[in-house]
């Protein structure tokens, strides 16, 4: 029972003595513009819904089985779109089935060349889908979403950006 960790382990040891493949190196998220889009209480969205107004307003469903904004240019994600119950995933193969009490749009930082561009692309793909669902948009901690909380998150952007600035200065 109380013997060495070395000869307990010799698997895990010679696991960890193998070389591992590094990851495709990945920007750590230094901010997240997160709102959402919430149905009304006990009318939860349906499935063909979600579906529908995603697709009619440019995203694409894909990684992470999750919705997708992407750059049209080099095809990267600008911002991406979760279901609000954990883990977040859309199962498309159920969509007559499937409900959710909303969405979670959000936008990672470092991310896109044009942040600012892209936030305000989410506000108003955020918008119209409250709007077509008959939902109502909150800020990440699912209050209303006021002029001033649109502010506050440009000024967020604003400042990573400066931040990233004077990293590279």
């Amino acid at each position: 029972p109380d013997e060495p960790l070395r000869t307990r382990r010799p698997a895990a040891r010679k696991a960890a003595e193998k070389p591992v493949e590094p990851l495709p190196e990945q920007p750590a998220v230094e901010e997240l513009i997160v709102m959402n889009v919430l149905a009304p209480a006990g009318e939860p969205f349906t499935g063909d819904q979600l579906f529908a107004v995603l697709r009619g307003k440019g995203l694409k469903f894909g990684d992470m089985n999750i919705f997708h904004r992407l750059d049209p240019n080099t095809r990267n994600v600008n911002y991406s779109v979760a279901n609000v119950v954990e883990p977040g995933t859309f199962d498309v193969a159920d969509m007559e089935t499937f409900r959710s009490p909303g969405l979670c749009f959000f936008l990672q930082l470092p991310g896109p060349d044009n942040p600012n561009r892209v936030f305000e692309d989410m506000v108003t793909i955020a918008r119209d889908v409250a709007a077509d669902l008959g939902g109502e948009l909150t800020d990440e901690q699912r209050s209303h979403m006021a002029p001033q909380n649109v502010e506050h998150y440009r000024q967020r952007i604003a400042d990573f950006s400066r931040r990233r600035m004077s990293k590279r200065a």
